[in-house]
């Protein structure tokens, strides 16, 4: 989900329903649905740094839909790869990042012409991630959606930092402390430590 930008809403993206959900804050109430083409899988929302238009990322369509929050309607879809998947905005919101899982690649999208104006090649299944540092188009992905790196951890029982470990998980449900399964600092991913 993400806000409008004077906070009076939400976009809420229900993948399993294709469906698209407004909520109004102020009630804590759904004001309003749009259902989206047979077989979307919208995920991932991030809105426009003018305020104007929604980005919500589809895996099953391959792309991203542009929606007119204010009015509950598609502007229009954006093809971008298989499985669209993350969507993060630039350092100097002028671009986004579109994470394509199925198509190991990345689209960046100009916020101003509201276009792909690049497609960027990546090793593996790029996920779920962040943008870093300063350098133009600096994202860094998490290195569990990348299948060798993925291997490596399973073996070694360890986690993604900041989140828990199967066993870590049961052991907070039951009321004991996890602490003792999460992955010790060693073992983290190398990228973590990078400045």
């Amino acid at each position: 989900m993400d806000f409008s930008a004077d906070g009076s809403y939400a976009l809420v993206s229900c993948e399993f329903s294709g469906m698209i959900v407004k909520v109004d804050i102020r009630s804590e109430r759904v004001v309003d649905t749009l259902q989206l083409r047979s077989g979307a899988a919208p995920r991932t929302w991030k809105l426009s740094p003018d305020g104007k238009v929604f980005y919500v990322a589809d895996m099953n369509s391959n792309g991203v839909w542009l929606v007119d929050g204010a009015n509950l309607r598609v502007l229009r879809f954006m093809p971008t790869g298989a499985g669209a998947h993350g969507l993060y905005p630039s350092r100097d919101s002028r671009d986004l990042y579109v994470t394509n899982r199925g198509a190991g690649s990345i689209s960046v999208i100009s916020f101003r012409t509201r276009h792909i104006v690049k497609d960027v090649a990546h090793r593996g299944q790029p996920g779920h991630g962040q943008c870093l540092g300063r350098r133009e188009g600096a994202v860094a992905l998490r290195p569990l959606e990348t299948p060798s790196v993925r291997h490596q951890h399973e073996e070694r029982a360890t986690s993604w930092p900041g989140s828990l470990s199967g066993a870590a998980r049961t052991a907070s449900a039951s009321g004991r402390s996890p602490a003792r399964y999460l992955a010790p600092r060693a073992h983290r991913h190398p990228a973590l430590t990078q400045r």
